[in-house]
């Protein structure tokens, strides 16, 4: 149960919550802003600009500005205010903006509201009087017990939806990206 309820809700989130430590990226800028995948993001290490055509090597970036969330900023060489950048980079037009990262990002441990809603939902597919946990009542003698499904498909699922899976994960589930149009 602990396996099946930890795939549906790494399935709906999109996130796998685990830690990838100096994982390497390569993304593509948009006027020099850069939104890293992988939240939380703790920490950007070594940037490079890959220049994208021969005879013109790819330069590490040391004038990045990171947000301290997901975002990173990339002004152009010459507008970025570092007085002894080689001469060699303000004669140098950016042909590509494909950039090299390293970073490291993700969960250490497990957030525990997302531990709590699979325990939660496990216990509660335990305490179902039978082995069909689309079960909603049943009478033994005098005794009778009664379960209140919202989701009448019952198993795992329906469990993890009783206890808010589809509202608390929309917290942690990684957003598709977008793309930026420009008018020529």
């Amino acid at each position: 149960m602990l396996a099946d309820g930890s795939a549906i809700i790494r399935r709906h989130a999109r996130n796998t919550f685990t830690y990838i430590a100096d994982d390497f990226i390569t993304m593509v800028a948009d006027n020099g802003i850069i939104v890293l995948p992988g939240r939380p993001i703790e920490s950007v290490g070594q940037i490079t600009w890959e220049s994208g055509a021969p005879g013109i090597p790819d330069m590490p970036v040391y004038w990045f500005i990171f947000d301290g969330v997901d975002t990173l900023t990339i002004p152009d060489p010459r507008s970025s205010g570092i007085i002894n950048l080689p001469e060699a980079w303000y004669e140098t037009s950016w042909y590509s903006d494909s950039f090299g990262i390293y970073y490291s990002h993700g969960y250490v441990d497990t957030p525990s509201d997302i531990k709590g809603m699979l325990c939660s939902a496990i216990i509660s597919e335990l305490s179902t009087p039978t082995m069909s946990a689309t079960i909603q009542s049943e009478a033994i003698g005098a005794y009778s017990y009664s379960m209140r499904r919202r989701d009448t498909g019952g198993g795992m699922f329906a469990a993890l939806k009783d206890f808010g899976m589809l509202e608390l994960v929309g917290d942690y589930r990684k957003k598709h990206g977008t793309l930026a149009v420009k008018a020529v």
